[in-house]
């Protein structure tokens, strides 16, 4: 061995850690070698020296087994600077303390690292519990069109049901002393011609009033809630054999469609697609890309017969998943055969119901 150096020389970690350091080897024609070297007869092997592992009082520890070219250190518990080292062992197989060597500044037979330790994070302090309005909170409210609104509070959420949508949020995602008023309606907005998507079904705008105290119910412009709201929307049954390419979009005032983070949801008699977004008003649709599209285009269905969506905070079965599984050819023939069963049987139902 000429001489080993350290593969990083300046480590940061926190008080505690565990952590993996490394020394670089480099050979007698002074090239990097971490895995081979020349024995003394001149024959190749694979072989890597012994490096000891050393670290000041309080500066960590190494592990009583590390020996190779790495050692498994466990930081101190103060933070500071400190600093270890790996040295060639036994020292006649580093060629600088053989006799007749040129004396080099330093010792390039010893890897010296730097650990810069931080105290150990503190915990984060826990969110403080939501709080309700004063004023009387009525599960639904209606505006002057006659669209019916369902309340939103801060401390229980909310759920607004609609033919073929659902809205939901959990607590927390009002701001405090607030109240959310939520709809969905049929909306008459399409993708552009050149957009990345293909829409699928109904398009929704999701709408809103709030109202805080000393104020009456007032319709929304742009409103941003503390924590997502969840959108499950039924998903069309000509798109039942291309649920991987499913996703729910959000179709934006100047044009643009954009995916929301999605997943599929499915009950006995309904699939759903679920995307979640913070604010309102928006105007969402079930789509799929337009160079994956099974060929269906966009046909509203309005008339449809509403069915049971899954819940839109609920823990259905993520249709996806089951997808993926059949794919990677995990699943079995009984579930190959009863997802078949269950596809035609939506689709019996459908046309039935048309």
């Amino acid at each position: 061995v000429n001489r080993i150096e350290p593969a990083t020389p300046e480590i940061s970690v926190r008080a505690g850690d565990r952590i993996r350091l490394s020394a670089d080897i480099y050979n007698s024609q002074d090239v990097l070698d971490n895995d081979d070297a020349v024995n003394g007869e001149g024959a190749f092997k694979r072989w890597q020296p012994e490096l000891e592992w050393s670290s000041s009082s309080g500066a960590g520890s190494f592990d009583e087994s590390s020996s190779g070219r790495s050692a498994l250190y466990t930081a101190p518990s103060l933070p500071g600077v400190y600093t270890v080292t790996a040295e060639v062992g036994p020292p006649g197989l580093c060629r600088a303390h053989h006799p007749g060597v040129e004396e080099q500044d330093g010792d390039p037979c010893t890897a010296r690292f730097t650990v810069r330790v931080s105290r150990e994070a503190d915990p984060p302090s826990p969110a403080p519990d939501p709080v309700n309005p004063s004023f009387a909170i009525p599960p639904q409210v209606t505006d002057d069109a006659g669209t019916v609104f369902s309340v939103f509070t801060p401390v229980e959420g909310g759920t607004f049901t609609g033919t073929g949508i659902t809205v939901s949020a959990g607590p927390g995602a009002v701001p405090d002393r607030a109240a959310l008023a939520v709809a969905a309606t049929m909306s008459t907005t399409t993708a552009p011609p050149d957009s990345k998507f293909t829409l699928h079904g109904n398009v929704y705008d999701v709408i809103a009033m709030s109202r805080t105290e000393g104020a009456e119910y007032t319709a929304v412009a742009q409103y941003r809630l503390d924590e997502p709201l969840t959108a499950c929307l039924q998903v069309p049954w000509t798109l039942l054999d291309n649920l991987t390419n499913i996703t729910v979009v959000e179709i934006r005032s100047d044009g643009i469609v954009g995916p929301l983070t999605s997943n599929l949801r499915t009950t006995d008699s309904a699939t759903a697609a679920c995307g979640r977004f913070s604010r309102v008003p928006a105007t969402l649709a079930v789509a799929t890309r337009a160079d994956a599209a099974s060929g269906a285009t966009a046909v509203p269905t309005a008339a449809a017969t509403q069915q049971e969506l899954p819940e839109a905070g609920g823990s259905s079965p993520t249709v996806s998943i089951l997808a993926l599984v059949l794919l990677s050819g995990l699943a079995t023939v009984a579930v190959t055969v009863a997802a078949a069963v269950a596809i035609r049987a939506r689709r019996t139902a459908h046309t039935r119901a048309r």
